[in-house]
């Protein structure tokens, strides 16, 4: 969050200790480490921050000093040094909070990698909509105001939970995007932002470390070339698709804001090679400060199946080894859709259907949205979920997701409370002692469907009340009967966990419990979380929005880990984009509802590249037919641009965004076209 105005307000500028001093500017040929916590002066008085640290405290261009901050030190049980923060929101109006983690600037120098790092935990008071996270302030020579910066990488995230580990990186020569200038100094600094009136909570500040590299090694003038680790273990790829990758380049590599002379080879076990020679400024920074080289490789449609080597060459720099790519049929992330009123009144009103996509999610179709073909324990009417299944997968090129989701009023625990969807009830689980009959229904509709499903899903955005009312219990046991439902009859067919309505949400499914304490997990083949408002890059690196695909991706990833279901592929049921929330770059300065055509359509093709690169497994995107038309949010009614709205202000398929997500679907979809697990 950037602020229009910076009050400095009762702010405590101390010197550091000339040990202090010393541990952070001598100069070494190695990197500078300090655990900033233990490194500076104890806390003497609690009203002040450490001495060597300062902080600034900020209410949005008002300075009445309601802010009250209290700091204490402790000792972990395990020995580590905790720096306490308490603070106290007596203002009426919403405050803002900086902890600095130095007392000056610190000069950058290009090709320099600055990192501060920490342990952070929060009471359950820090969410949403507070921004708390490590960064750094950003100053232009002569010490002017540049701007502020933190990486999602160093945002506390509450799903998470106590002691998560933060960090920001900034590598010397990278330019401040919304200024396009690179910085000539910064300060490392903790912020919590958009506290509000009434807020009482604690921070907790761990192992608290500054990095910066010795001046004279700052800018490495050697050319002997480290090794360059792939992102990732190894790269996949059909034959005849499209690889998107990036991966480290030596500090050697990297000259910011210039196009090196580069070519990337694959080379197959025969040796034969393809050349892809590099035509534009493909460079872009990470949150972990690398340079990364950003490519879309098109593997030749008659390249042999097996492991081929990936080698990278730059002018001036001999050839090396940046990774492995296994060329296969089953790799690709499998694209799909969800339809509103296909089939149906769509049909009449934009026509035949002229998109590719590989399989149809069951929620929000007019003929399937509320499990509405249940109508009685055993009792079943076929007729529309039939004809939904015929519509997308009759002739057996395409997939079905069906998503057991909603209870018939009839069946409902609460057949009168409101719902999303329109139907009183339906966000009500089943009465218990109608599970049985749930569980065979779940049989029953697999069993009728099952040579055309693609995989099944459990439940639709449980944490929130306009579709689940249930509580957590209720929701793991209604997903046990899911999971054992399918499996009596499919064994082989994935069951798709709940999906939150964001990573950031997804604690409520995550953490439910059956009614025998057994995980929600253990029941779900595949893990995920809806994502919404996400971007992804363009080929050069340059991101479409502010919102980036990639960190709600990396939450995912990092839930995955702290769950223990890394293992577990991921799918992402429904992703789209609203213009109202996201927020333009300045390489790319239209939000994407108000983005050409031709530059919609180029923003959704690279973000489902964005979903391959990251080896999802699944995406649906919502929707095809939505019919909102909101102008300003989704011209065309829909989230991802299927529609446009023509002189006469009617609602028309956008053939420019269809024809690229056609181009998505055969450059990044899965070619076999079914499941494999």
């Amino acid at each position: 969050m950037r602020l229009k105005t910076w009050l400095w307000i009762g702010a405590c500028v101390v010197v550091l200790s000339a040990a202090t001093l010393a541990m952070l500017h001598r100069t070494s040929a190695s990197w500078l480490e300090a655990d900033m916590v233990r490194g500076v002066q104890p806390v003497t008085d609690a009203s002040q921050p450490p001495s060597g640290y300062f902080h600034q405290l900020m209410d949005d261009g008002q300075a009445d000093g309601a802010l009250t901050v209290r700091y204490r030190s402790e000792t972990s049980a395990q020995g580590q040094s905790v720096l306490v923060i308490a603070l106290d929101n007596k203002s009426r109006r919403v405050t803002n909070y900086n902890l600095f983690l130095a007392s000056s600037p610190t000069d950058v120098v290009t090709g320099g990698l600055y990192r501060i790092s920490a342990q952070l935990s929060a009471t359950d008071s820090v969410r949403t909509p507070l921004m708390l996270g490590l960064g750094f302030q950003l100053y232009q020579p002569g010490g002017q105001y540049l701007g502020d910066t933190s990486p999602a990488s160093a945002m506390f995230t509450g799903v998470l939970g106590a002691n998560q580990p933060v960090q920001a990186s900034w590598l010397g020569g990278t330019r401040y995007e919304q200024q396009d200038k690179a910085p000539s100094s910064l300060l490392p600094r903790l912020s919590l932002y958009n506290i509000p009136p009434g807020f009482v909570g604690e921070i907790r500040l761990t192992n608290v470390g500054w990095q910066t590299p010795a001046a004279a090694q700052a800018k490495v003038q050697t050319a002997s070339q480290p090794s360059a680790t792939p992102l990732v273990d190894a790269w996949t790829v059909a034959a005849g698709q499209i690889l998107p990758l990036r991966f480290a380049l030596t500090p050697q590599e990297w000259t910011p804001n210039e196009a090196p002379a580069a070519t990337l080879t694959l080379r197959a076990p025969s040796g034969r090679t393809q050349a892809y020679p590099l035509d534009a400024a493909v460079s872009m920074v990470s949150d972990e400060g690398q340079a990364l080289g950003t490519w879309q490789v098109r593997v030749p449609a008659d390249w042999p199946a097996g492991v081929s080597k990936l080698l990278y060459a730059q002018a001036g720099f001999s050839q090396r080894e940046i990774g492995e790519v296994s060329v296969g049929d089953q790799t690709g992330v499998f694209i799909g859709h969800a339809f509103h009123r296909y089939p149906g009144a769509s049909e009449k009103r934009f026509g035949p259907l002229n998109v590719r996509y590989q399989f149809a999610r069951s929620l929000a179709n007019d003929l399937t949205y509320l499990n509405q073909w249940w109508t009685g324990d055993g009792e079943y009417d076929w007729r529309g979920i039939d004809r939904w299944a015929d519509f997308h997968a009759g002739t057996g090129q395409r997939r079905l997701l069906i998503t057991f989701s909603g209870s018939p009023s009839w069946a409902s625990q609460s057949p009168q409370q409101a719902a999303a969807m329109g139907q009183p009830g339906n966000a009500a689980p089943p009465r218990r002692e109608l599970f049985a009959a749930y569980a065979r229904m779940v049989r029953d509709t697999v069993s009728r469907y099952k040579d055309r499903l693609l995989a099944v899903e459990c439940w639709n955005e449980p944490n929130s009340p306009d579709f689940f009312t249930g509580t957590q219990t209720d929701l793991a046991d209604l997903c046990q009967l899911v999971h054992d439902g399918a499996k009596a009859v499919a064994p082989q067919l994935p069951v798709i966990c709940p999906q939150a309505d964001s990573p950031e949400t997804a604690a409520f499914v995550y953490e439910a419990r059956t009614s025998k304490g057994e995980s929600i997990l253990s029941r779900c083949d595949v893990v995920g979380a809806h994502i919404y408002n996400r971007l992804g890059h363009d080929t050069q690196g340059r991101w479409y929005a502010a919102q980036r695909l990639d960190d709600s991706l990396e939450l995912l990833r990092k839930i995955n880990l702290r769950h223990g279901v890394a293992d577990k592929p991921i799918a992402v049921t429904e992703y789209g984009v609203s213009s109202c929330v996201t927020q333009p770059t300045r390489q790319h300065p239209q939000t994407f509802g108000s983005m050409p055509s031709t530059e919609a359509g180029d923003a959704l093709y690279q973000s489902l590249g964005g979903f391959r690169e990251k080896g999802v497994w699944m995406v649906a995107l919502y929707s095809f037919d939505h019919e909102n038309n909101d102008p300003k949010c989704r011209p065309g009614g829909s989230f991802t641009r299927m529609m446009r709205v023509d002189e006469q202000g009617r609602q028309v398929v956008d053939q420019a965004v269809v024809t690229r997500l056609n181009e998505a679907v055969r450059d990044f979809g899965r070619p076999d076209g079914v499941s494999t697990r």
